[in-house]
């Protein structure tokens, strides 16, 4: 009898307690540095935060990560490449996922839209 209302628990304590994922607006792309074995970083700033990342150690800072050598991953390196060298801004949502690379915690990236404006 307890094993199944301490399953029960763990289901419904993981719907009710959601992670809390980054998500920027009309983010201007910084920079885009890709590591080995093809993870790319990206910051980005003048956003306008819907939420901040759960992960960030600097207060405002857009960092999010991706793996560029998956179809997906190669195609959100090609929105960040985009948005780059045409000064267009991107909407960034993260999974609420954070990687330490280097010195400073990145969260992992859902979806990356570029912007038309």
């Amino acid at each position: 009898m307890v094993k199944k209302y301490f399953m029960v628990f763990l289901v419904l304590g993981s719907v009710v307690m959601p992670v809390s994922a980054g998500q920027y607006n009309n983010l201007m792309i910084e920079n885009i540095t890709v590591l080995s074995p093809g993870i790319a970083r990206i910051t980005g700033s003048d956003g306008n935060m819907v939420s901040e990342t759960s992960c960030s150690t600097i207060q405002n800072s857009a960092q999010f990560t991706f793996d560029v050598t998956t179809p997906l991953g190669k195609s959100w390196q090609s929105l960040i490449m985009t948005s780059l060298v045409s000064g267009k801004k991107v909407h960034i949502i993260g999974n609420g996922n954070c990687l330490n690379w280097g010195s400073q915690p990145y969260e992992e990236v859902k979806n990356i839209y570029l912007l038309n404006s």
